[in-house]
């Protein structure tokens, strides 16, 4: 899709994991996306990337799991939780249900769910793109205003 159209259905701001999942969902539906990120991919954050056992379950329906394990991702399937006053561990591959989680680096899982979600036909992807505002019509967004390196842009 061509991502200077300015109608869509759908916006979604970030496209790592989280954004790239509902891209693909809605995609798959047929609805015009356009997701958008600050960053471009690959890229990599400071921070942990452990998807638990339902997140896993998901990115096995969108069919990305078994790319993600190629990349190098982890399946764990035990885990241990420890906080003030509780320490809470649990088996995750004790049932019939496959309840593993997966750890990758945020590079290779980002970009792979990226790439996944610009597959799509109908979901249209910008990277090093900032979004500066809302665009606010009779109290609802309707939009969203941002820049990159060609400029100011609303959609």
């Amino acid at each position: 899709m061509n991502p200077s159209s300015q109608e869509f259905d759908a916006i979604i701001v970030g496209a790592r994991v989280a954004g790239s999942a509902a891209a693909i969902m809605l995609g798959r539906k047929h609805l015009k996306i356009l997701i958008v990120d600050k960053n471009s991919f690959p890229s990599d954050t400071i921070s942990t990337h452990i998807v638990l056992a339902g997140g896993t379950q998901v990115l096995g329906r969108l069919g990305v799991l078994e790319t993600l394990e190629r990349l190098g991702g982890v399946r764990y399937s035990s885990m241990r939780t420890i906080g003030p006053g509780f320490d809470y561990s649990a088996r995750l591959d004790a049932g019939s249900a496959d309840l593993r989680g997966i750890c990758l680096t945020r590079a290779k899982m980002d970009s792979a769910m990226a790439a996944a979600a610009r597959s799509i036909e109908c979901v249209a992807m910008r990277e090093n793109f900032r979004v500066t505002d809302l665009i606010v019509e009779n109290g609802a967004i309707a939009g969203i205003r941002g820049e990159d390196s060609s400029g100011t842009h609303a959609f």
